[in-house]
């Protein structure tokens, strides 16, 4: 475990961190590093560190990111000066992920309504696809005000901002539609993290694309049965 001002890293459950066995001061900090601005060298360190982990690699080590970024273990070690500060990194980086799908779904010109909650749907649950192996360590580095009931609901919305989103779309009450929005996001959540198997199975098909197409579906479907309650129309609209 490493221990922070605001986390504490239960790493052992989730990936493990090989152990580097020099400091950064003994190694020599940026030497032999490619060309390139500190922001661009930065940006590709997380990249690689970020597609390691969702590659499944069994574990993280300085020296695995470095190659993979086309960098010294130094330069990695000079932007993060330990496997805790590579981590926050790789989870800052989900959050701008996140933030960059909302503003792409904003500006996908959907019509308001039923189109709009089922693509924010779709696009939710294909985030949690693509990037659980970081949702899951975002929740094994969950802080500690975030332990409790709505701490796994954040780690997929990662904000507030859901409900504000999809409020203009939805026919629920103002009173109710936070409560509507955590269950649906648990919901895509769920699915978002099963194991293809799991997928495969619980939605009886034998392909896993096919599976996962399904569980889209259907999450989109219920997307606008909680938010837009009594709208024949819209459910039937789904496929």
């Amino acid at each position: 475990e490493i221990y922070t001002a605001r986390y504490t890293l239960s790493l052992h459950d989730a990936l493990p961190i090989c152990p580097s066995p020099r400091s950064p001061r003994r190694f020599g900090v940026g030497f032999g590093a490619v060309g390139g601005t500190d922001a661009d060298k930065r940006r590709r360190i997380i990249a690689a560190a970020v597609g390691l982990l969702e590659e499944g690699v069994p574990s993280l080590s300085f020296r695995a990111v470095a190659r993979a970024a086309g960098v010294s273990r130094g330069a990695v070690q000079h932007y993060f000066p330990d496997r805790d500060a590579l981590v926050q990194g790789c989870l800052a980086h989900l959050e701008e992920a996140f933030a960059e799908m909302g503003v792409t779904l904003g500006g996908a010109g959907l019509e308001p309504g039923a189109p709009f909650i089922r693509e924010a749907a779709r696009r939710l649950y294909r985030f949690g696809r693509e990037h659980r192996t970081l949702l899951q360590l975002r929740l094994q580095t969950a802080a500690p005000d975030e332990v409790g009931g709505g701490h796994w609901t954040r780690t997929l919305t990662l904000g507030p901002g859901v409900s504000a989103v999809v409020a203009p779309h939805s026919t629920v009450p103002p009173a109710e539609l936070g409560a509507t929005v955590k269950s649906l996001v648990m919901a895509i959540g769920r699915f978002a993290f099963m194991s293809d198997e799991e997928l495969t199975n619980m939605t009886g098909e034998d392909d896993v694309d096919a599976a996962s197409d399904a569980a889209e579906r259907y999450l989109a479907s219920c997307a606008l049965r909680l938010l837009r309650p009594g709208s024949r129309g819209d459910a039937a609209s789904t496929a």
